[in-house]
């Protein structure tokens, strides 16, 4: 690097240092306006996988469990089999079972804290990647209120998600610093935060990708012995892992042949791209559809796909082409190798950073357009107060199992399973009619759920 690109970064670093402490108190209000709409996930009980991962965890009850937690799947503690290889996720409940007991709140109130870091993570990024402070506001916000992450802030169970995608945008920050700075102790920040993000999802093996798309981005030539580091741990990670959890292809119930799984793929490509721009009928059971190309959901996947990877290419030396990039390169492990259903909202939490760059980087286009700034503002104000009273409209849906799985069977009608669960809810509360008509329901959706069956002859005895 010469001397005068070496002052050009160092000043640009003195501006965001700047930047940060200017901008820091606004993105207080953020952390407000989070708390408030995530307030009564405070009263919410455990739902779902929460009870198999948390209240039935041997594995968190006690700190001298932590040997078996990172040697084993990450349903061990209940003996059960996951077939997901995530100790973090578990150290994560440990700290907690030690602070909170089985008070569901604080492990609610981790999941918001969390999803606020990574929110600043988003500022952090985005504001070193502009040097824009509102920029970096906007686009943190988005982020934060969007209602497609209620999913993943109200399941505690989803925990890996927020843990991995906060691992991950540090790594990439840190990354993008190490480079610019030419700086080796911020690169074992990254590769630091990288096995962090590792050890908390699968999913994390796609960060050496966005960090080749950042040296596009920003036309610097990848230093094969500081990238080959990520490589190196990535198959490092690839043996410990299969050693752990070896039938690593358990969990992809969703497996079909090639030929189906490529439209499939394109058709969730459309969908996650609707569930980001208009999120409705959000849900915990979009099942394993299959697709072919006379799907018109197919070909508006690919559509986007050409559009998306056009930007990528033709653009790639702009934030819009950047963003692009993200999007669809972050979801391509989860198009492609989707895990027992064809898509889920929780897999959007880090591609969806690459939405909200072009979110903003719309409204910063209408703005700069003297015409424009008016519509700009109102679409700037609309999606802020939209996304967030949505938001707080899903969390509604959280509070028990009962009310989780009654609205989760309305939107995912096809699921036996979903039914089943309802069924379970039903009964806890004392209701046996629902619960045998829900159970009635699983059968006919699913005859083979054996537990539905069980459950109805129990009930059909005096």
């Amino acid at each position: 690097m010469t001397g005068s690109k070496s002052k050009e970064v160092l000043s640009s670093a003195a501006l965001e240092g700047y930047k940060i402490k200017e901008w820091s108190i606004k993105m207080g209000f953020v952390v407000v306006a989070v708390f408030l709409i995530y307030a009564q996930m405070l009263n919410a009980d455990f739902v779902w996988d929460d009870n198999n991962l948390v209240v039935k965890n041997t594995y968190i009850t006690d700190f001298s469990h932590v040997k078996q937690i990172f040697k084993n799947d990450l349903a061990a503690g209940a003996g059960l089999k996951y077939y997901f290889y995530r100790p973090l996720q578990n150290v994560s409940y440990a700290i907690e079972h030690a602070v909170f007991g089985l008070n569901p709140w604080g492990y609610h109130l981790v999941n918001i804290l969390l999803h606020l870091a990574a929110a600043w993570a988003v500022f952090r990024l985005v504001l070193h990647l502009t040097n824009e402070g509102w920029f970096a506001l906007f686009t943190a916000t988005i982020f934060a209120l969007h209602p497609v992450h209620s999913s993943v802030v109200c399941y505690i169970a989803s925990r890996a998600d927020l843990l991995c995608g906060l691992w991950m945008l540090w790594s990439f920050y840190w990354y993008i610093q190490s480079v610019e700075l030419n700086d080796r102790r911020k690169l074992g920040f990254s590769v630091f935060f990288y096995v962090l993000a590792l050890l908390s999802k699968e999913y994390a093996l796609i960060l050496p990708v966005f960090l080749c798309l950042f040296n596009s981005y920003r036309k610097i030539s990848i230093q094969l012995r500081w990238w080959g580091v990520f490589i190196a741990v990535s198959l490092v990670y690839v043996v410990f892992r299969i050693a752990v959890v070896p039938d690593i292809l358990s969990p992809f119930n969703y497996v079909v042949p090639l030929a189906l799984k490529i439209p499939g793929a394109f058709a969730a490509l459309a969908e996650y791209a609707r569930l980001l721009i208009f999120p409705s009928r959000l849900h915990m059971a979009y099942g394993n559809f299959l697709f072919s190309f006379s799907d018109l959901l197919v070909w508006k996947g690919i559509f986007l796909f050409i559009v998306l990877g056009g930007a990528m290419v033709v653009l790639r030396r702009s934030l819009l082409g950047f963003a692009c990039g993200w999007f669809l390169l972050g979801l391509i492990p989860v198009i492609l190798f989707p895990v027992n259903a064809f898509m889920a909202e929780s897999w959007l939490y880090v591609p969806s950073v690459g939405y909200v760059l072009v979110l903003a980087w719309l409204v910063r286009f209408l703005l700069t357009h003297l015409k424009l700034r008016i519509f700009g503002c109102l679409m700037a104000v609309i999606v802020i107060l939209g996304y967030a009273q949505m938001t707080w409209q899903q969390t509604r849906y959280w509070q028990d199992d009962l009310v989780f799985f009654s609205w989760t069977a309305k939107h995912a009608s096809h699921s036996g399973k979903v039914f089943y669960n309802l069924g379970n809810a039903y009964l806890r509360s004392g209701d046996r009619a629902q619960a045998v008509r829900s159970y009635q329901k699983a059968l006919a959706l699913n005859p083979d759920i054996i537990e539905a069956r069980a459950a109805l002859e129990k009930l059909s005895k005096p």
